[in-house]
C-alpha cells in the first residue's frame, strides 16, 4: 500500500479549518480543544472545570447533573458547521464546500452555493436578493502522522472515491458527468487507479 508523506495533505473544507482529529466528541470536555468533530455541534462552558460539546446548550441547572453546578454557556471556538454543496440550503450554515463559490440568499429559508448568483436567478420563477451570507471555508489542513508513532492502522493511505447516479448537478452541469470522470481516471490510471493496493 502507499506511504503517507510526511507533508500536509489538503482537500476542500466542509467548515472550518480545525484539526478535527484534535476535537471532542459530544459528550467530551472539549476546554483544551475548542472544536467538536460532529457537524453541528459547539463547544460550551459550565464552569472553569468542564466544557462539552452539544448542539444546544440552555444557561443554568440541568437535570441529572451531578455536581449541580449551573452551565454559562459560553461559547469555545466556533461550531463544527456542516457547509453546502450547489444545490443544497446554505441558509443556516452561511457557507459552501467548493471553492470559489458563494452562499446567496433567495429569501429567508432559503439560499444556494453558486460562482454566479445570476445563475441561480436563471432557476427560478420568485425573485432572489442574491445577498451573500458567506463563502467557501478555504482548505483545511491535515497533519501527517509524526514519525515514529506510525503503527498498522496509521501507515498506509487509503484510496476511494464517491460516484453518484447522477452526480451533484450544477446548473449546466450534464447529469452522469461522475461515472465519465471516474472511467478518465481508470483509463488512465489516475486517483484512485494509480494506487499499489
Amino acid at each position: 500500500s502507499a506511504q503517507v508523506a510526511d507533508t500536509a495533505i489538503t482537500f476542500a473544507a466542509s467548515g472550518p479549518a480545525v484539526d478535527t482529529a484534535e476535537c471532542s466528541d459530544d459528550g467530551d470536555d472539549c476546554r483544551q480543544s475548542h472544536c467538536c468533530n460532529k457537524p453541528g455541534s459547539q463547544c460550551y462552558v459550565k464552569n472553569q472545570y468542564w466544557a462539552s460539546c452539544n448542539a444546544t446548550c440552555s444557561t443554568g441547572h440541568l437535570r441529572g447533573d451531578k455536581d449541580d453546578q449551573a452551565w454559562t454557556c459560553a461559547k469555545l471556538g466556533e461550531r463544527n458547521v456542516q457547509c453546502a454543496w450547489e444545490g443544497e440550503n446554505c441558509a443556516l450554515a452561511g457557507c459552501c464546500r467548493r471553492q470559489g463559490f458563494k452562499c446567496f440568499q433567495k429569501d429567508k429559508s432559503w439560499a444556494s452555493c453558486s460562482d454566479d448568483c445570476s445563475k441561480l436567478t436563471k432557476l427560478s420563477k420568485a425573485p432572489w436578493s442574491c445577498k451573500v451570507l458567506g463563502e467557501a471555508k478555504g482548505i483545511k489542513y491535515v497533519k501527517p502522522v509524526p514519525s515514529g508513532k506510525r503503527g498498522t492502522a496509521s501507515a498506509s493511505m487509503f484510496c476511494f472515491t464517491v460516484a453518484t447516479a447522477s452526480g451533484v448537478v450544477a446548473p449546466g452541469v450534464k447529469p452522469g458527468y461522475e461515472q465519465a470522470l471516474v472511467g478518465m481516471m481508470q483509463k488512465n490510471s489516475w486517483g484512485i487507479f494509480a494506487c499499489d493496493a
